[in-house]
């Protein structure tokens, strides 16, 4: 059987005028936004949206993100193939072994333990299968400035797996708690890879010069590339978790007895790892994007966390609205009822699109410099783009009609629509997309802006784990109740 298993969160110019007082349902609270003035007059519309499918290739994420290994394949989303690097080195400097390399009798093992979330997504019936190489690329380096997003792949020269063989791991057991020599407790949630034994071996006959600094081990070991070559089946991962376990056994100086020990190397913070992750489409519902006609829009879209699909919306009829107070504005979005990919929904995201790239809308709190957003993030990353401010979650609903359960989107454009119809803001596209490790550009602030959710004071947690989240929507021409739309309850200006 197959089982598919959800990830928790850590995401046309018709315009339709009502003359009437009715409120449209909504589960932000409304009733909070109507003056309470007798004698106004409050209004409601409904305007069409114009929306459409679109793709990103190829990304890599760092190793501070939530990683993906496995490969899969869907007749929609397309087929995805994963490649994660990783830089491993002792835990201090200068480093030596525990016991002497004369003293050393056995190698009995070495294990590439990887730490997932004990998840998955896809075929439980087919084993994952890996393999593992050795990186010899010296631009694979995070002090040379390693993108944050790229098609980037490094080179690689001997194999280091078990035997030159594929090792092979079932997706159900990513949540198996594993005992391992020294482990009292055990350790829950694990990808364990077998490599070959003449890994302890290099690292033992390693020169000591290299186990002085760093850069110096680096010099020696540039790292490995764990590749996904069998299955169907995406585990989320965390690599800064990783290591490679060297078990053997030695015979003790102090009494001539025999024992075993462990060592590891790990990642630290100055080694570098990208998680690269290709999605090709070709021969799939999604092979030609963008979907539908681009001035019409079209009756289905696709959602799925990068690299994967995105929805580009326009809504022409906000360029001829007459004056209005705004109270709310409300884009919603409803996935299809019953589809396979609503078991496991994203976080969502909204964007405008100017000058071909994205942009932060307009909050209340952006008016409320030096502090508009959370001053979290280092660097170019300083400020944080809260999901409920400018995203959505999806909220589970039930259709009245049939029964069915689907998840529903709930946008608020009120501030951006508002000034629109002030004329201080273009009606320019928007993007709806469910983002990893994505930024947007803030025109308040001159920089970039992560996007992340917060999780407490001063914490964050990314969106959406990257490829894996996925879902399957209305659009503005299909024959439902469900299609895009875009909800505006105000009051007229005279």
């Amino acid at each position: 059987m197959k089982k598919r298993n959800r990830i928790l969160a850590t995401l046309i110019a018709i315009v339709s005028f009502a003359a009437c007082t009715k409120i449209v349902s909504t589960d932000i609270g409304i009733g909070d936004l109507i003056p309470a003035v007798d004698g106004v007059l409050v209004k409601d519309t409904t305007l069409d949206v114009i929306i459409n499918t679109y793709g990103d290739a190829i990304t890599t994420t760092r190793i501070s993100e939530t990683n993906v290994l496995g490969k899969h394949s869907d007749t929609a989303f397309g087929n995805t193939t994963t490649a994660l690097y990783l830089q491993v080195q002792p835990r201090s400097y200068p480093f030596r072994f525990p016991v002497s390399k004369d003293s050393i009798t056995a190698i009995d093992s070495v294990v590439l333990v990887i730490p997932t979330y004990g998840l998955y997504y896809g075929d439980s019936t087919k084993n994952l299968g890996f393999r593992v190489y050795e990186v010899n690329d010296l631009s694979f380096d995070r002090e040379k400035g390693y993108p944050f997003n790229t098609d980037k792949s490094f080179t690689t020269s001997g194999e280091l797996t078990y035997n030159g063989a594929e090792q092979f791991i079932s997706p159900l057991s990513v949540n198996d708690t594993i005992k391992s020599f020294g482990d009292t407790v055990g350790s829950p949630n694990q990808i364990r890879i077998r490599l070959s034994n003449a890994l302890a071996q290099k690292f033992f006959n390693m020169d000591t010069a290299n186990y002085r600094s760093d850069s110096l081990f680096r010099l020696a070991f540039n790292g490995i590339k764990i590749t996904s070559t069998s299955g169907d089946a995406l585990v989320p991962v965390l690599p800064q978790g990783a290591g490679i376990a060297m078990y053997y056994k030695y015979i003790s100086k102090k009494d001539g007895s025999a024992d075993t020990t462990l060592t590891s190397f790990v990642p630290a913070v100055t080694s570098a790892s990208a998680n690269h992750i290709t999605v090709e489409r070709s021969g799939t519902h999604l092979a030609n994007l963008p979907l539908g006609d681009i001035n019409t829009g079209s009756s289905t879209v696709y959602l799925q966390s990068g690299p994967g699909v995105y929805a580009r919306i326009k809504i022409p009829g906000l360029s001829g609205l007459a004056k209005m107070l705004i109270y709310r504005a409300e884009l919603v979005l409803d996935d299809i009822p019953a589809a396979e990919y609503n078991k496991f929904v994203p976080n969502l995201f909204v964007a405008g699109i100017k000058d071909n790239k994205r942009i932060l809308l307009k909050d209340v709190s952006l008016d409320n410099l030096p502090n508009p957003l959370n001053p979290f993030q280092p660097s170019n990353y300083f400020y944080t783009a809260n999901l409920p401010t400018f995203g959505s979650y999806p909220l589970a609903r039930v259709d009245s009609t049939n029964n069915l359960k689907y998840y529903q989107y709930n946008f608020n454009l009120t501030n951006h629509v508002q000034d629109i119809n002030k004329g201080v803001t273009q009606n320019y596209p928007l993007d709806i997309f469910a983002p990893h490790a994505d930024s947007v550009y803030s025109e308040v602030l001159s920089r970039n802006v992560s996007i992340q959710a917060k999780a407490g004071n001063n914490q964050f947690t990314k969106l959406n784990a990257p490829v894996i989240q996925r879902t399957k929507l209305f659009g503005n021409t299909a024959a439902s109740a469900h299609k895009i739309r875009l909800n505006i309850i105000y009051s007229p200006v005279q």
